[in-house]
């Protein structure tokens, strides 16, 4: 049923029921989506006076998205998945305006007398199977000349990191320092450069999923056991932008 525009009464018009029908029963009908999809005309604005007004969204789980017949424009909320999707470009896609802060050091971590990898107590994400990821890695840290620090990732079983630092490093093997450098998840321990005792790593890569979900987990340790301390400093972080839905 479609909407009926608005019209105007006259004085002694006679109101007959079909009148009355198509603008006081059939077009609350049509607002309400009772008997189609309605349409507006113009731009919606949702009035924020009495502070409580919010839109929310369609709640679809994955198989019910996929069982609609898209067009581009569309957007849902994905119960499955607990994300906000849209259609673009003959895809759905995670619609994420930004990247998320994904983890956050609080307080500052500390080894000592250890060159065994350990997992970093806070800069980690949980990844889905067959997700794919952006990311960044803020690293600050202190470690004396003697020790280094070396870091590497693991992943779910199947999945592929790959990364790039444009800060200068070099191969844990070897103890020495290097140039910017890839990598792939812990195929490589990284070490920073014996002339530093403070700075700061900069990483960014991509996380392809394999079909086991998990989480892309940072270690590191000291590249030489050594009885001073090696820290990951508070404000570390990790951002982190899921690209596919």
């Amino acid at each position: 049923m479609a909407w009926t525009a608005p019209r105007t009464y006259t004085a002694g018009e006679v109101i007959t029921a079909s009148i009355l029908n198509a603008h006081l029963r059939d077009n609350p009908r049509y607002l309400k989506g009772l008997d189609g999809i309605p349409t507006i005309e113009s731009g919606l604005i949702i009035d924020n006076t009495d502070g409580n007004e919010y839109l929310q969204i369609p709640s679809l789980t994955t198989g019910e998205r996929d069982a609609l017949t898209p067009v581009n424009g569309m957007v849902i909320y994905n119960e499955t998945t607990g994300e906000i999707h849209s259609y673009e470009s003959s895809a759905w896609v995670v619609t994420k305006g930004i990247s998320t802060l994904v983890a956050y050091k609080a307080s500052t971590e500390t080894v000592n007398n250890s060159d065994t990898m350990q997992n970093d107590d806070d800069l980690n994400f949980a990844v889905g199977a067959s997700d794919y990821w952006a990311f960044k890695l803020l690293l600050l840290y202190t470690t004396s000349p003697v020790s280094d620090i070396k870091f590497q990732f693991t992943v779910p079983a199947s999945g592929t990191l790959r990364a790039f630092s444009s800060t200068d490093i070099g191969d844990s093997s070897s103890g020495a320092g290097g140039t910017a450098a890839s990598w792939t998840q812990s195929a490589v321990a990284l070490v920073e450069p014996h002339n530093t005792t403070t700075g700061i790593v900069t990483i960014e890569g991509v996380y392809y999923g394999g079909g086991t979900a998990g989480t892309v987990q940072l270690q590191w340790a000291q590249n030489t056991a050594e009885v001073s301390d090696t820290s990951v400093l508070q404000g570390s972080y990790l951002i982190a932008q899921k690209l596919n839905a």
